[in-house]
């Protein structure tokens, strides 16, 4: 049975480190050590998708410092007077690679660019743009590891006209009447608080998988402990919400790297149905029939589907594919 606590964790400092790597402004530093080298691979990035879009630029005035910026909670700062970008040393070390490019994007937008921080959100909690601020405690929620959201990024970073992509905004409908469709398990009331089903994710084109976990708080009874929680992992990769908590999260994630992070206080309904549905090559997610989160179907890591909550609880459970 899965560590909830543990998921919790680990998706709790990848959220933190995403957050700091994007919050630049103006910062005391010390210690600072001239490093061009150290970024350059991310540079060199950030030149050919400028080329990719005909820009023709040119960086060389820029010089790149490794420093200790004096509040952690910013992960970089670019000083376009001096015509240099300082990066907080210990936040570039834990980065993940991805993290580290979107970051030395996001500071050359500012001292390149000359972009502001775009502090706005989808309907759903995403972020417009990689050019996210802390600015009055914005908070949005950043998927950089999709293939599809990265262009969507890139292309909005040299272009703030763009609007959100058609795989993203025309699949947000809940489906209630689907044609051919084949049930694989079908069960209602099932007092648990975990299930488990192996499913061969492989081959599989159209697909859903559909918990509803009912009467949740009248379960949860006066536990006020945040990590009471609904949750689906299935194929290596994890849907839940964290109803009691005080931002009423929701998260995605694949193998404890975050996906999809919602902090806006849902309103959780009495009974919170999750819904997954793979359509071809993308994947949706529904809370109580609503859109949540849309990215590229990845490759699973196994053929599980797993749902849990913190003590037994009534369950309806579908899974079925359909054409």
């Amino acid at each position: 049975m899965a560590n909830i606590s543990e998921y919790v964790r680990q998706i709790i400092i990848l959220i933190l480190i995403v957050g700091i790597l994007f919050g630049c402004s103006k910062y005391d530093y010390d210690n600072s050590e001239l490093n061009n080298s150290e970024f350059q691979p991310y540079v060199d990035s950030f030149l050919e998708e400028a080329k990719i879009r005909g820009y023709d630029i040119d960086v060389s005035n820029i010089n790149f410092y490794l420093a200790d910026i004096e509040n952690k909670d910013v992960g970089g700062i670019c000083n376009e007077r001096k015509e240099e970008i300082i990066i907080d040393r210990d936040n570039w070390e834990n980065a993940h690679e991805i993290e580290k490019e979107l970051l030395i994007f996001h500071e050359l937008g500012h001292c390149i660019l000359g972009r502001a921080h775009r502090n706005e959100t989808s309907e759903n909690g995403d972020c417009l743009s990689i050019m996210d601020g802390t600015e009055d405690n914005f908070n949005c929620s950043k998927n950089i590891f999709s293939e599809l959201w990265r262009v969507y990024y890139l292309e909005e970073l040299f272009n703030v006209n763009t609007v959100l992509p058609n795989w993203y905004t025309d699949n947000q409908e809940y489906v209630t009447n689907y044609e051919n469709k084949l049930d694989v398990v079908s069960i209602e009331d099932l007092n648990t608080n975990f299930y488990e089903i192996s499913f061969d994710f492989n081959g599989k084109e159209k697909f859903v998988i559909e918990v509803n976990y009912k009467n949740w708080a009248v379960v949860a009874g006066t536990n006020d402990d945040s990590f009471v929680s609904t949750v689906i992992n299935f194929g290596g990769f994890f849907f839940a919400t964290y109803p009691l908590s005080d931002e009423k999260d929701i998260r995605i994630e694949e193998s404890s790297v975050g996906i999809f992070h919602r902090q806006e206080n849902y309103s959780f309904q009495s009974d919170i149905k999750l819904t997954i549905r793979k359509d071809n090559n993308l994947i949706q997610y529904f809370i109580d029939e609503q859109f949540i989160h849309s990215m590229e179907a990845k490759p699973f890591k196994n053929n599980l589907i797993e749902a849990l909550f913190d003590a037994p609880i009534n369950m309806d459970i579908k899974i079925f594919e359909y054409e």
